[in-house]
């Protein structure tokens, strides 16, 4: 990834992830609008990551997680996409009916519409540029793709467990938690800039 295109990377995400500090502490936003907006970022996120998987063709496999009492390296990459879709899909029609419920929030979807388009272009911006121009997809198995989701998927699930759970005064909670979510996008982003593709010189 060129200079350039890093620092454009990094600037989108510190933006993207500021958009709900900025609610919090200027526009009054509660946990009701934070609760619905990580839950569309978690949509996006699972969606490229799909596609991530899909594309993936490194043969060093890292992880060693299971899946449905199988090892994660024994599925096929075919298998771990359809895996994935039902998982994600499975997981976010959970979370959404539960928001729903929940908040009073039925139609939060169309209410943050413009913000897919903010989550869209971050995680497009860093598939494009970083995972298939950097040909990152040759670095990392299927299967540690699958599973690399997860530590940003359990920050995002704290914010809406929390959010749920403890509804008076979350401002400081809420606060920590989107800038601990910022570092590690900020490091996760680049924490294979030094490594080189298996067989190059």
């Amino acid at each position: 990834m060129t200079s350039k295109n890093r620092l454009l990377g990094m600037t989108v995400i510190i933006i993207t992830n500021l958009i709900p500090l900025v609610g919090i502490l200027f526009f009054n936003w509660n946990i009701k609008d934070i609760v619905p907006i990580y839950w569309l970022e978690m949509v996006i996120l699972c969606f490229f990551n799909v596609l991530k998987v899909s594309r993936a063709e490194g043969k060093e496999i890292f992880g060693q997680g299971s899946l449905n009492g199988k090892p994660i390296s024994s599925y096929k990459r075919s298998d771990l996409v359809w895996q994935s879709i039902i998982t994600y899909s499975a997981f976010l029609f959970i979370y959404g009916i539960s928001i729903m419920f929940v908040f009073k929030r039925y139609f939060f979807i169309f209410e943050y519409w413009w913000l897919i388009y903010v989550f869209m272009f971050e995680y497009w911006l860093e598939y494009y540029f970083d995972y298939l121009k950097q040909e990152k997809y040759k670095l990392i198995s299927p299967a540690d793709q699958y599973s690399k989701p997860i530590p940003k998927v359990i920050i995002l699930h704290l914010v809406v467990f929390f959010g749920m759970f403890f509804m008076g005064n979350f401002y400081i909670g809420a606060i920590i938690l989107i800038l601990l979510k910022t570092v590690y996008e900020l490091i996760s982003k680049y924490r294979f800039k030094n490594i080189k593709i298996i067989g190059e010189a």
